[in-house]
């Protein structure tokens, strides 16, 4: 007002090249899901006012009583930063992270059908399926399946979405963060890339590199280590500049807290994915049933240059948990080191029983994860690749989309898997992600696909 410019930037009341619409950049987080998603759920799970007949978008008291229940059944991956808490009553503790979770993940199974009735009034599911839709596009690099998968397609749910609001609802639910999700993100993704390149997850994404720094390394003085390698790592980058070459020598240079001083290790393979944890030499029965996995594998992808015959000389070792593909840390039941989380769930795609060309949906169990290194005697595996596979238990899996996402189902997890002891390869194309879990009594097991906070992996 010192200027003489009441309600308009002088920048932009001058410069004639400059638009407000394209000044700022969407904070897609909290206007995204701190704002619009918070809002919408604020308002299903509200309370009617005292002496008032509660409105019809309130979620009645039986279905609260349901997604109450089955919050025991879900069960988070090592990538969440928080199990998931009950969103009838935690949601006023909830931050952006656990919107995000909701969003992607954990609202597809808890909010399923119950007894062949919806927990939500049929308006208020298409409402969520479509902002759903057009939301995570815009906030992950490879969104789950249901999700949109270009930013026309994520405009229109958004579209939708509002559309459907302004139709039903008060406009009191028509806010400026509504606004800004339906008509910017498009065209700023058009403008300057991908919008889930420029979140504002800085405090999240922080948290995670403080913990990845002091993990497995101390309990009681955390401040002390995480302290001592940020002095280390200034000191390091001082010299880098200062001495010409010593650049590569640091980079090259492998800690020994980071697990590189096991027994047995395993170098890294060329597609990046690396066993780790120590490497045991497979004996007794195990040894038999990584023999017959491994053959089993090789009959039917018929590996270049392995025979059934090499592997009984070959050398074996198996490993509690592995680095798949430098993008994904995968555990399996035999890494006994976490306690509340579960990581050996994984989607891959295998062939059905014999039939090479039937491939079919399973969520592999993974026991435990074995290299193969190939003999030497008289040069036969000279060249040879060293094979690196988990020996899982398959389940086959159903595509479930009940309107508001997909989930994958068995009924037989976790006792009758439909291949016992099979050996899985890390390809890209058959070894998917690994999954969130919910796990039931009467229903066997829902499995959800999710991305870390990242959206990328450890990249």
């Amino acid at each position: 007002s010192d200027m003489g410019c009441n309600g308009w930037s002088p920048f932009v009341k001058q410069l004639k090249y400059t638009d407000y619409n394209n000044l700022f950049v969407v904070p897609i987080a909290h206007a995204g899901l701190c704002g619009v998603v918070k809002d919408f759920w604020g308002m299903v799970l509200g309370t009617p006012k005292k002496g008032e007949r509660a409105p019809w978008y309130l979620m009645p008291a039986w279905a609260r009583r349901v997604v109450a229940d089955r919050e025991k059944e879900c069960v988070a991956t090592l990538d969440f930063g928080r199990r998931y808490s009950d969103i009838t009553t935690k949601k006023g503790n909830w931050v952006m992270e656990d919107w995000l979770h909701w969003t992607e993940a954990w609202s597809v199974v808890l909010l399923r059908p119950h007894g062949g009735q919806q927990l939500l009034d049929e308006r208020l599911v298409k409402m969520w399926a479509s902002l759903r839709k057009g939301l995570l596009y815009f906030c992950r690099s490879s969104p789950t399946p249901g999700v949109a998968t270009d930013a026309t397609a994520a405009a229109a749910a958004l579209k939708q979405y509002g559309a459907l609001v302004e139709q039903h609802l008060d406009i009191n639910m028509l806010k400026f963060n509504l606004h800004l999700i339906v008509c910017r993100l498009a065209a700023q993704e058009a403008a300057r890339g991908r919008v889930c390149h420029t979140t504002e997850y800085w405090v999240e994404n922080l948290i995670q590199w403080a913990k990845s720094t002091v993990r497995y390394r101390t309990t009681k003085y955390p401040e002390l280590v995480l302290a001592h390698d940020i002095l280390v790592d200034w000191a390091i980058a001082v010299r880098i500049a200062a001495v010409p070459g010593l650049c590569d020598v640091v980079e090259n240079w492998k800690p020994t807290h980071l697990g590189y001083n096991f027994s047995n290790p395993d170098e890294e393979g060329p597609d990046g994915t690396q066993l780790l944890g120590v490497g045991r030499v497979v004996q007794g029965a195990k040894k038999q049933e990584v023999l017959a996995a491994v053959k089993q594998y090789l009959q039917v992808w018929q590996v270049e240059g392995w025979s059934e015959a090499m592997v009984e000389g070959a050398q074996l070792y198996w490993h509690s948990y592995a680095n798949v593909r430098g993008l994904e840390l995968l555990h399996s039941t035999a890494y006994t080191k976490a306690r509340n989380r579960e990581s050996f769930n994984v989607l891959c795609q295998c062939f059905e029983g014999q039939d090479a060309a039937q491939l079919s949906s399973y969520i592999a169990r993974v026991s435990y994860f074995v290299r193969v290194v190939p003999p030497t005697e008289l040069g036969s595996g000279v060249g040879l690749p060293t094979l690196r596979l988990a020996i899982a238990d398959l389940f086959k899996v159903q595509d479930v989309d009940w309107g508001c996402g997909t989930v994958y189902h068995s009924a037989a997890y976790p006792n009758t898997p439909t291949w016992s002891a099979c050996a899985v390869g890390f390809d890209a194309a058959f070894m998917r992600d690994k999954h969130a879990m919910a796990r039931t009594q009467a229903e066997g097991a829902w499995f959800m696909p999710y991305s870390n906070m990242s959206g990328a992996g450890q990249e």
